[in-house]
């Protein structure tokens, strides 16, 4: 994509580093703090810190371009079409909300190094990290449950939504059959690869697509295939 730039990292050579210093990270953090078993009394601030905001550099603007969660010490979890063709290897900046206080805020630096097409999925190793909790994810996801929502829609930086699941189906979008969460919580172009949260704060969902011929019929990637996902990267 033309926000991104190439790492100098051969392709081949990315999978064994993220590995290994994924490894190392997840033996030596203590800054990652489970997410709570009791329903969290502050949401906003919570799915805030949980949240990160893939961003596009263009003559020097910075914009928020998609939106991503931590899964854990070093890994965000985001959506694969935001990267389009791009390789494994690339260089992909990202901002945390803290580093929005500053006027000039410097990007931090991820790269892209696991992806699923088939799930639109995509996982970044964040090399530049702040201490950050870990979305957890659900074990379930039921019609009727309050759902929430944080990302950067049409650029709007940190957004808060809620709403409600409004059915656990099997659909077919752009081609993709899958089973997929559908949601009430409104979402937009900008929150792409952003978590949709249960009232514990854990996740039931990555903001995946919108029907634009209904009203507020938006899909979210079901956690069957997040927790398959992670769970073939090691996560």
């Amino acid at each position: 994509m033309w926000w991104l730039r190439p790492a100098s990292l051969q392709v081949p050579q990315v999978k064994l580093l993220v590995l290994v210093l994924a490894l190392v990270m997840a033996m030596m953090s203590t800054c990652c703090l489970p997410s709570s078993s009791s329903p969290t009394t502050d949401p906003v601030a919570d799915l805030t810190a949980k949240t990160v905001a893939v961003v596009r550099i263009d003559d020097g603007e910075i914009a928020p371009c998609c939106t991503g969660v931590w899964v854990s010490s070093f890994a965000i979890l985001t959506a694969d079409h935001c990267f389009d063709e791009a390789a494994l290897g690339t260089v992909v900046p990202y901002l945390v909300n803290r580093d929005l206080a500053d006027n000039h805020p410097r990007p931090r630096e991820s790269v892209l190094y696991a992806r699923d097409k088939a799930a639109d999925l995509a996982l970044l190793f964040a090399f530049d990290r702040p201490d950050h909790p870990i979305a957890r994810v659900a074990n379930m996801v039921t019609q009727g449950q309050v759902s929430r929502e944080m990302g950067h829609p049409i650029g709007l930086w940190y957004s808060f939504s809620v709403g409600n699941v409004a059915a656990v189906r099997w659909a077919t979008f752009e081609g993709q059959t899958r089973l997929w969460v559908q949601s009430t919580t409104p979402t937009s172009r900008g929150s792409s690869g952003g978590g949709l949260f249960d009232d514990h704060g854990d996740l039931i969902g990555i903001t995946d697509a919108v029907y634009m011929d209904g009203q507020n019929l938006n899909l979210f990637v079901h956690p069957v295939y997040i927790r398959d996902f992670l769970a073939k990267e090691k996560l």
